[in-house]
């Protein structure tokens, strides 16, 4: 990758810092068990959301 794109691979690595840290991030949340709460749909608001 580094003789495509002519960069080495160091020099690109603080951009990469995302890349490293989503599955770390995954783990912990997954360990931890928090989670997204999720939204509930009731039927007023899928009329409502059909209208628009």
């Amino acid at each position: 990758m580094a003789a495509v794109l002519g960069v080495s691979t160091m020099a690109y690595m603080p951009f990469a810092i995302f890349n490293i840290a989503a599955p770390l991030i995954t783990l912990a949340l997954g360990i931890t068990g928090i989670n997204i709460k999720p939204i509930l749909v009731t039927a007023a608001n899928s009329t409502q959301a059909n209208s628009d």
